[in-house]
């Protein structure tokens, strides 16, 4: 991922400061599910999961060692999608390798591993996947009426939003021995 923060000293009482961060990042997993010793006959679970993020935040920061007044506004904005995805498999002689996407198309399972997403070896897929969208702004405004008496005021609003869905297929498999 990548992470940053740009700091600019706009006069001698206006900064404006950024801070981003963007991660993209992709992860498979398998186990075995029956603790049977022969993985010629077991049954296994197989987990990809992909993810990506965003987040920003802008800020406005107003104030000078001489000012009584001070100021702190800024907006931000987070984004992040998650999918992931569960396979239960048999490992028996029937196995066929496969390189396929997964159904939203977002992660692939390697060639190398012994299942198909939803093909001949699985018992049945899990598809999920989760959405998150957030966004704010705020403000916060203090002023010193004396050396030890200081009035501040502050409002913030905000939106968060959350999507997501999740699937089981079921393959009935002909001759299978579960």
């Amino acid at each position: 991922g990548i992470q940053e923060t740009i700091t600019y000293e706009a006069t001698d009482t206006l900064t404006v400061k950024f801070m981003g961060e963007y991660r993209d990042w992709w992860w498979y997993g398998d186990y075995d599910s029956d603790g049977y010793p022969n993985p010629a006959t077991g049954f296994r679970w197989g987990v990809p999961m992909s993810i990506y993020q965003y987040e920003g935040e802008l800020q406005f920061i107003y104030g000078g060692a001489d000012s009584k007044l001070s100021f702190i506004g800024g907006l931000f904005y987070y984004f992040r999608h998650e999918m992931q995805g569960y396979v239960y498999y048999t490992t028996g002689p029937e196995n066929l390798k496969y390189h396929v996407e997964t159904p939203d198309g977002s992660a692939y399972i390697p060639q190398e591993q012994t299942y198909a997403w939803n093909g001949p070896n699985s018992i049945f897929t899990y598809d999920t996947w989760i959405e998150s969208q957030d966004s704010a702004f705020y403000g916060q405004a203090d002023y010193q009426l004396t050396d030890t008496i200081n009035v501040s005021i502050g409002a913030r609003w905000a939106r968060d939003d959350k999507k997501g869905f999740e699937k089981l297929f079921y393959n009935e498999r002909q001759n299978a021995i579960y």
